[in-house]
């Protein structure tokens, strides 16, 4: 836990059974090491100040609860702040067209989501939705296009989605309460960051130190937000085929970067950074069509 926002210290404990792998503490050294550089659960905000939305699907840094662990980041997850290259999202009027676009090619993966059509916005835009249980939703991080509503159309405005809010089983507070009509900003985590140290002769006491997720809640949401259903397939055809092998054989060694330079690189789960036998078998072993999200 990070003393506050831009703050000189913070504190990891680590030893509990099933969430001290090296990645798992790696990921949350480094998110509360960007809460003492001065980033939110958002990154910043427009105003220079921590940002507090939290959970956006645009927002691929270790300071998002949906990237900061491997467990529920799928094959995008990477020990990283965010390099602010997404677009952002309104989520009053999305643009199915491109719904997850980054230019830069530097993000990309399978991650299963949990906002579904429960999540809805009414016939009103921005009118809170009816707290339910919110389905689970497959993505592409980077890919662009996502039917959202699924009615079979990529539509450029009036689809209006709460992109952050996951049902009332969600196990953590911030996602089972409706948050309609956000705007939803990527953020340079990097040219943000805070390196100057607090004076703390007249910094006092933490005034709004940042609010973690618990053992049980980080273990609530292992059973919550379940892998992506298809990561074998490489081409994201809908088919783990014999494409999906030649990538993986063509991909072969060491990934370079960007990691959309490096898609074969699909297992172990966090992946690795290497397209070996790991990915070959993930491929054979999904072999047909996948299942859908």
């Amino acid at each position: 836990m990070a003393r506050d926002y831009h703050a000189n210290d913070f504190v990891v404990f680590k030893g509990t059974p099933g969430l001290s792998n090296p990645s798992f503490e790696r990921g949350v050294f480094m998110h509360e090491l960007g809460h003492t550089l001065g980033l939110g659960h958002g990154g910043i905000d427009p105003n220079g100040d921590p940002d507090h939305t939290n959970n956006k699907p645009n927002y691929i840094s270790v300071m998002n609860y949906l990237f900061d662990l491997p467990f529920n980041a799928g094959n995008t997850w990477r020990l990283d702040y965010s390099h602010g290259t997404m677009l952002p999202l309104i989520e009053s009027s999305l643009d199915e067209t491109a719904f997850l676009t980054d230019g830069s090619g530097y993000n990309n993966g399978v991650v299963t989501y949990r906002p579904g059509i429960d999540a809805l916005c009414p016939a009103a835009p921005c009118d809170p939705i009816t707290p339910t249980t919110v389905l689970a939703l497959s993505y592409t991080i980077g890919s662009g296009p996502k039917d959202l509503n699924a009615d079979g159309l990529l539509t450029t405005t009036g689809v209006c989605m709460d992109l952050n809010y996951y049902g009332t089983s969600s196990p953590t507070a911030e996602a089972n309460t409706p948050s309609p009509c956000e705007i939803m900003n990527d953020h340079n985590d990097w040219a943000g960051l805070i390196y100057a140290l607090v004076d703390e002769s007249t910094d006092g006491a933490p005034t709004n130190p940042p609010i973690e997720l618990t053992v049980a809640e980080i273990q609530a949401m292992q059973a919550f937000l379940p892998p992506a259903p298809c990561l074998a397939d490489v081409d994201q055809s809908g088919v783990v085929d014999v494409n999906d092998l030649l990538a993986v054989i063509t991909g072969w060694g060491t990934c370079a970067a960007p990691p959309s330079l490096c898609s074969a690189d699909i297992a172990p789960l966090p992946v690795d950074g290497r397209v070996n036998v790991d990915d070959l078998l993930a491929v054979i072993l999904n072999w047909g069509p996948c299942p859908r999200p």
